[in-house]
């Protein structure tokens, strides 16, 4: 289609008709060519006709538009595997991956050399990262001998590739590689990217190296999903759970061992197993109880017997740290309101390793079913302590409070909060447990629900509490005058429990009260329990003023106290994200610092080392993160084996001149990279990549049928002819202004030289 169009000098249709009048009035008066003959002053006008046409031509400053359709000129891009897992065997041919990988490359590049005239060819290399990769004028890339990458993000990389901006645009990519992703946390779907360039009408062709699932060449046993590390009480049933996945070994016996290994290296049989697969590619899930031995650092290490013909071994075997307690804190927190409270004593009390806190609530609305049967855990000894918060005595009725107040006579903690249901409010003085409560409970009270609270059981307003001598549960800093300090600087609780007065009796003592003198905290000890009955209910406040650390030691003291731990011993700990790491990988860790009753920061010089196997140390960095923690990290190299993580620290406050504190993690260090750790390949991602691209002509392809596949893209893009609007005005070129000029002056000449021979002025 052709159109033509005018820009008249200075956008003005009227100049130009104002130029012609006068340039044909001009002609119509003057020259005179009287004295020429008829026939030459025909051929003078039409001269001069000639030239005016030409003047008005270019004022008129005509334009042509015009289409025309033209094949799209486009890119292919190429990504290779630079990953380490390509050093693997591909198939039986006896070539690595790797190898496989250039007879591709050489394959694809000689393809689009042949087609240069409507292909561009841009070629990268990846493993964590996009490389690009330049070609030389015959078209070829200088590639490495062998691949190296460290992590294989798929994610990543195809991401990368769609923000690159190339000469022509992007009309395919040929993907070549294995498909495993071992990048940790990627932030990439690759399958939401190959998507968006299905989308954007640009293809995937994957071209998978390794020998599929199943297949006679892909024999491989992988231990899976066996947890890196477990914390178990000594004593107490301890599941090892993982999967045994089989590939290529149906009808074989494969041999399955568990030991368990003790820190001096004494190793003990827990179990053997001959697992006879069924199918080419099989997972068997697995689950072997074992009961937990004495306190101290054990590995459990599950292995299966290597078969001829493995790529790799070293995925035969997974090893899971497990740490073995003894003792530890087992308490229940019992509430019967949702309230703020329970939120926050209950985040500050998990905080402590050592303790582990169950929670109950037995909410109002649950009332048409009290008393709620609570024998198993109220006579049996599975819990040391019992928190009770704002429930009421229906709740538990009085068969199973004189079960928790037996309890505690025979050495079981109980703490006891402050609210409206508590003490007086909640009926407990004309139950069984008032026995055991430090405080002269009214009988025959209490708080209805639903009802305006009962205001002789409150005080009301805002209290300030301190400390009532010296005690381990108010004891916040070493120094009294610091603890004050402290205590004094603490926001104030919104009321308290008015109680009616204090028990008498020996042992019962008011540790904390409140400005005007009242009693809020009483510690007492039962036979051979401890109880601690507190008025208040809104230590939270503390949290959210700042002073987590202080509501952290003063709730895992006031627990402790009651369990006849009257002092907090300063402890260290370590732990690993990861315990279980490849060389090169980076080996992340904690320092915690369990503060005592002097309640001191981790010390400045605590070292944290990492011991080798042959018993050499490289001394760690770290970093201060808060009150309480070290953070660091370790690049893994040396050979493989156990390692340990040792952090020391001195002792402070009063125990300064004591032992230092030490606390190790071992952790083991595998013989290859995590890129060996798996030798077959992902055929079913790289699937659903080129699924997501199929309708622009994605395709899943081996290294023997890659270039057909190339090539049909090539004939695709041949066919597909884009519509180009092309345009032309007169003057836009220099050439157009050249010739132009020299037609004028062509017939400038002529008219001069026809005059200068006919003899004419």
């Amino acid at each position: 289609m052709t159109s033509w169009s005018f820009e008249p000098l200075l956008g003005s249709w009227w100049l130009v008709i104002a130029v012609a009048v006068l340039l044909l009035a001009g002609l119509w008066i003057k020259p005179q060519f009287s004295s020429a003959s008829p026939l030459r002053q025909r051929i003078l006008i039409g001269l001069r006709l000639l030239l005016i046409l030409l003047v008005i031509f270019a004022m008129l400053r005509p334009g042509m538009v015009w289409s025309q359709f033209k094949s799209q000129r486009a890119t292919l891009a190429v990504m290779l595997d630079f990953s380490a897992s390509q050093q693997l065997p591909s198939d039986t041919s006896g070539l690595t991956r790797w190898q496989k990988q250039r007879e591709i490359w050489d394959e694809v590049a000689a393809l689009a050399k042949a087609s240069k005239e409507d292909l561009d060819l841009v070629a990268y290399g990846y493993d964590g990262q996009l490389r690009p990769l330049a070609l030389n004028s015959e078209g070829n890339a200088e590639l490495p001998a062998q691949p190296t990458g460290k992590v294989t993000d798929i994610g990543k990389v195809l991401f990368d590739l769609t923000t690159i901006k190339t000469e022509s645009p992007l009309a395919g990519l040929v993907f070549v590689g294995d498909g495993t992703i071992t990048a940790d946390n990627s932030n990439y779907d690759p399958l939401q990217i190959a998507r968006q360039m299905g989308q954007m009408d640009q293809p995937i062709i994957a071209v998978g190296t390794g020998p599929r699932g199943g297949s006679a060449d892909s024999r491989d046993i992988a231990i899976e999903g066996v947890v890196e590390e477990m914390e178990v009480f000594s004593r107490n049933r301890l599941d090892i759970k993982g999967t045994l996945r089989l590939r290529g070994l149906v009808g074989s016996q494969i041999p399955m061992r568990v030991s368990l290994i003790a820190s001096d290296g004494t190793q003990t049989i827990l179990d053997t197993k001959q697992i006879s697969p069924r199918e080419p590619d099989e997972a068997l899930p697995f689950s072997i109880p074992i009961t937990a031995p004495d306190p101290g650092e054990y590995r459990v290490v599950i292995e299966a017997e290597a078969q001829t013909n493995e790529a790799i071994t070293t995925n035969n075997m997974a090893t899971s740290f497990v740490t073995v307690k003894s003792g530890g804190v087992r308490a229940l927190y019992i509430e019967g309101q949702p309230r703020q409270e329970q939120v926050f004593l209950r985040r500050s009390i998990n905080a402590s390793p050592d303790i582990q806190l169950d929670f109950l609530i037995l909410p109002p609305s649950t009332r048409e079913r009290w008393p709620i049967d609570l024998k198993a855990v109220l006579e049996g000894d599975e819990y040391d302590a019992f928190i009770l918060g704002d429930v009421d005595s229906a709740a538990f009725g009085s068969e199973q409070l004189e079960l928790l107040k037996t309890r505690v006579e025979n050495g079981a903690g109980l703490l006891m909060l402050g609210g409206f249901h508590a003490y007086d409010g909640g009926g407990y003085g004309s139950t069984p447990l008032a026995e055991v409560i430090p405080l002269q409970l009214r009988a025959g009270i209490q708080q209805p629900f639903g009802q305006p609270v009962l205001n002789q059981l409150h005080w009301d307003g805002e209290i300030k509490m301190m400390p009532s001598g010296t005690h381990p549960v108010m004891q916040l800093a070493s120094d009294g005058t610091k603890n004050n300090e402290i205590w004094q600087k603490l926001p104030s609780f919104d009321g308290a429990n008015r109680w009616l007065n204090i028990k008498q009796l020996p042992g019962i003592q008011v540790i904390a009260a409140g400005d005007q003198g009242q009693p809020l905290i009483v510690a007492a000890g039962v036979e051979r329990g401890r109880v601690l009955a507190m008025a208040v209910d809104s230590t939270w406040k503390w949290w959210l003023h700042g002073d987590q650390q202080i509501h952290k030691q003063f709730w895992r003291q006031a627990l402790l106290w009651v369990l006849g731990r009257d002092r907090i011993e300063e402890g260290l700990t370590v732990a690993m994200d990861q315990r279980r790491l490849y060389r090169e990988q980076n080996a992340a860790f904690r320092v915690r610092w369990q503060a005592g009753t002097g309640q001191q920061e981790i010390p400045d010089s605590v070292q944290v080392v990492i011991e080798k196997p042959d018993g050499t140390t490289i001394p760690v960095k770290t970093v201060k993160k808060g009150a309480e923690t070290l953070e660091g990290s370790w690049l893994v190299e040396g050979e493989a084996g156990i390692y340990k993580l040792r952090a020391t620290a001195p002792r402070t406050g009063n125990d300064a001149t004591g032992k230092p504190l030490i606390a190790e993690l071992p952790f083991l260090v595998l013989d290859n990279s995590v890129e060996l750790a798996n030798p077959i390949p992902d055929w079913q991602l790289l699937a659903q990549l080129a699924e997501s691209t199929k309708e622009s002509g994605g395709a899943l392809v081996d290294g023997t049928t890659v270039v057909e596949a190339v090539r049909s893209l090539v004939r695709r893009l041949q066919t597909q002819q884009t519509e180009v609007e092309l345009a032309r005005r007169l003057g836009d070129k220099a050439l157009d202004q050249w010739i132009y000029l020299g037609f004028f002056a062509m017939l400038l000449i002529v008219e001069w030289w026809l005059r200068k021979r006919w003899q004419m002025a």
